[in-house]
């Protein structure tokens, strides 16, 4: 969506979600949306999420690495939280790593994106209320909604875990050097090289039910380190994602229309949605698409 047709919806007073270049999101006037960088179209245009019309209620608010774990208490009886955090920023490493200590935060639904820059320049979010711009917080909508309405967070995930070695973690964290595989120490990088692994498989651990992806962001192999897009769980066990062989990254189910989408920067784009250094439905999700509906209650 062009820039002055954003800003005109803005002073309609409706509430958006927007996602783009941080020169186009600095241009924008004051009003109810929150924003963050992304990789947008070449065109100028910006990525727009209109929040429900049927919405009862937006409160938008900022949260810091130390107040993000308040965030669960803080989201509507019946409705939703979009989140937008700075890539690779406190508020990041607090939220990705601290998820499980998060009361609440698994009773309503909670979506949203790790907000992305290409480049030197760090990540931005915008809290449109007040005109802030920061790399060192994060920020939420949180959407009240009627009670005849139910939202849910969906995450399709094109990758399951291959039939390799189980990887256990020692610690939780961004980065690793080593991990244990039958109980035995082993280099992880260097395990890596020798099975022909690369950037394009990542870890997958059943969390709760759910296979969750932690994409490999780079691989050091004279310090025998490897960096993640997502955090490690020390509690969890891992297996390098199975081969995929078609080259499309994660669709829509036929028929859905998404009140929010985001895809992954180290997938293919999606139809529908913006893209991030990581996906958030609840946990922080990788190579993956979140998308969040809103529907009839019944």
């Amino acid at each position: 969506m062009r820039p002055d047709a954003v800003a005109a919806r803005i002073a309609a007073g409706r509430p958006l979600v927007i996602a783009g270049d941080e020169a186009l999101l600095a241009g924008l006037p004051r009003g109810r949306w929150i924003g963050g960088t992304a990789p947008a179209p070449d065109d100028g245009r910006l990525i727009v999420t209109e929040l429900p019309e049927a919405a009862t209620a937006v409160a938008i608010r900022s949260y810091d690495e130390r107040t993000l774990p308040g965030i669960g208490a803080a989201a509507p009886e019946n409705g939703f939280t979009v989140l937008a955090i700075p890539g690779f920023s406190a508020p990041h490493a607090a939220y990705a790593e601290g998820v499980f200590r998060v009361e609440g935060l698994f009773d309503r639904p909670l979506v949203g994106w790790i907000a992305a820059e290409h480049g030197a320049r760090t990540p931005k979010v915008f809290d449109g209320v007040t005109g802030a711009v920061s790399d060192r917080v994060a920020v939420a909508a949180h959407v009240w909604l009627p009670p005849r309405l139910t939202p849910r967070a969906h995450v399709v995930n094109p990758f399951r875990p291959g039939d390799g070695d189980e990887l256990v973690f020692g610690a939780s964290g961004f980065s690793a050097r080593h991990c244990r595989i039958g109980g035995e120490p082993v280099n992880l990088a260097a395990h890596m090289r020798e099975r022909g692994i690369g950037l394009d498989r990542p870890l997958v651990a059943d969390c709760f039910g759910t296979p969750v992806n932690v994409a490999i962001r780079a691989v050091n192999e004279d310090a025998g380190e490897v960096r993640f897009c997502a955090p490690v769980f020390a509690h969890l066990r891992y297996r390098f994602a199975a081969p995929r062989t078609q080259e499309a990254g994660p669709a829509l189910p036929a028929g859905v229309r998404p009140a929010f989408a985001c895809g992954c920067v180290r997938s293919p784009p999606p139809a529908a949605g913006l893209l991030g250094y990581g996906e958030i439905a609840y946990v922080v999700h990788n190579q993956t698409l979140v998308y969040l509906t809103v529907d009839e209650a019944g």
